[in-house]
């Protein structure tokens, strides 16, 4: 992660730096992204068809996917382009579903990813790539609606992903 991020944050002692990522960083960035992400899901998907599936990799597949997400989210409040106020939900959202999936390794069912969840992770990386792609050198003006609707809707995905993750497991939230 923190490639990505020395591509969109300044770096206080570093002007020159800060002038060229300031024009060109989102484009390296959005690349780094984008491999990132995609290696990621590759990397899921050669461990289900080879049987490597493991319970160290169900753990560290989701906090792998929150650390990217989170960090570019977080990068983009600092560039002024995203409120806080998302990234605190997307946050408090990852924080009970992480302890709702401790609970449940307490009790030895590990709580692995479902359809909504995975489709939030999706909607992210979309929502993340068009915030990087609208700060692009673009020649021409380019319109935030687009982002501003994906990272709505990516915000709705989270909110429902999550819900639904307490629902189904509210069991683990029970007093014994």
């Amino acid at each position: 992660m923190p490639p990505i991020l020395a591509f969109l944050l300044p770096i206080p002692f570093l002007p020159a730096w800060n002038d060229w990522i300031g024009r060109y960083g989102p484009m390296v960035a959005a690349v780094l992204f984008l491999a990132a992400a995609l290696t990621d899901t590759l990397d899921g998907r050669i461990a289900r068809t080879r049987g490597l599936v493991t319970n160290l990799g169900r753990f560290l597949d989701p906090i792998a996917d929150k650390i990217l997400v989170l960090s570019a989210m977080t990068a983009f409040v600092q560039r002024g382009r995203l409120s806080a106020w998302i990234v605190i939900l997307v946050t408090v959202r990852e924080f009970v579903v992480s302890g709702i999936r401790m609970l449940a390794s307490d009790k030895g069912t590990v709580v692995s990813a479902n359809a909504l969840g995975k489709a939030k992770t999706v909607l992210q990386v979309i929502a993340v790539m068009m915030l990087m792609a609208e700060a692009f050198p673009w020649p021409f003006p380019v319109p935030s609606w687009p982002s501003d609707l994906m990272v709505a809707a990516s915000l709705v995905m989270t909110l429902l992903s999550g819900l639904v993750y307490v629902l189904d497991h509210r069991s683990m939230l029970k007093a014994e």
